[in-house]
């Protein structure tokens, strides 16, 4: 299960830190930031799962729709961290930053920027660089703890209901 999750430069979250326990449920006004905090999953889903240049193409315009608003994309970065509680009670720290690898003018490379690996609190930190796919699934093979974490990156799931949803007698039917 995820305990907690970092973001920094993603759509409409600027920073964010939030702890999750179990069941968690987001309520706020309209344009505060829920959908892209769930949608924020289904990016690192997809880019887990199929790396960097297929979640996002050979070109910067899907990056721009995705860092934050007002962001310099060429020199900016999406940056997330993942704290994940195994069944096994192994915990998995997993830090990422995305986004342009390449400091010369018009061209635009989007890479994995720097990634690390963290195991137990344990102080041994593996780290990547500049590469086109998350490393820990590379590494997931060879780990049961981290075989776990990869099922709970599959299992992640957006439900979202509108009050029109939701009955007088507090049962839910989905029309």
């Amino acid at each position: 299960m995820f305990s907690r999750i970092e973001i920094k430069n993603y759509k409409s979250i600027r920073d964010a830190n939030i702890n999750l326990h179990g069941i968690n449920i987001l309520i706020g006004p309209n344009n505060s930031g829920k959908s892209n905090f769930l949608d924020f999953f289904a990016f690192y889903q997809s880019i887990f799962f199929m790396g960097v240049k297929d979640a996002f193409g050979p070109r910067p315009f899907q990056f721009r729709d995705v860092i934050f608003k007002g962001s310099d994309y060429w020199n900016n970065d999406i940056a997330g961290k993942f704290i994940y509680r195994s069944s096994k009670n192994k915990e998995i720290e997993h830090f990422f930053s995305i986004g342009n690898s390449v400091s010369t003018p018009k061209i635009f490379n989007l890479q994995v920027l720097k990634e690390t690996l963290k195991l137990n609190n344990d102080n041994n930190v593996k780290v990547f660089n500049n590469e086109n796919i998350f490393s820990i699934n590379k590494l997931a093979s060879k780990n049961v703890c981290l075989d776990d974490y990869v099922r709970g990156c599959r299992s992640i799931k957006k439900y979202q209901f509108s009050p029109k949803d939701i009955k007088k007698d507090g049962m839910i039917i989905l029309e």
